[in-house]
C-alpha cells in the first residue's frame, strides 16, 4: 500500500511508517489544494490518504475515486496520540476498500 499524509499531519509522522512506502502531500506542492482537488491528485498515485481533519468527509466526495481516507480521531495534532492512531491504522484490514472513508479511533 502506498500511503500520503495530509498537509495537517505532521512530517514527524513519517518515521512511524518504517518501510512502507508513504509521503507527505507538500513533497507534491499539494499543501494548497482543497479537498476534493487534493483526493483527485492523490487517487492517481497513493492508496491511502492519511488525515486528522475530522470534516473531510462531510465536505468531499469519493465517487468515481478508488483512494482510501484514513481520518485518525485525535485530539489535536500531538505526536503521541497520531503515533498510536497510524500503528493502529496499519493493522486496520478495512483500508484495503477503496473509495472509502474509515475512522481510526484511538
Amino acid at each position: 500500500m502506498r500511503f500520503v499524509l495530509d498537509h495537517c499531519v505532521r512530517k514527524e509522522a513519517l518515521a512511524l511508517f518504517g518501510g512502507i512506502e508513504v509521503a507527505q502531500a507538500s513533497e507534491f506542492g499539494w499543501n494548497e489544494l482543497s479537498n476534493g482537488a487534493l483526493l483527485k491528485e492523490a487517487n492517481s498515485l497513493f492508496d491511502v490518504l492519511v488525515t486528522v481533519d475530522q470534516k473531510m468527509q462531510h465536505q468531499s466526495s469519493l465517487k468515481g475515486l478508488t483512494i482510501c481516507v484514513a481520518i485518525l480521531k485525535v485530539h489535536g495534532n500531538f505526536q503521541d496520540q497520531v503515533a498510536h492512531a497510524i500503528r493502529k491504522m496499519l493493522d486496520n484490514q478495512t483500508l484495503q476498500v477503496p473509495g472509502e472513508f474509515v475512522p481510526i479511533e484511538i
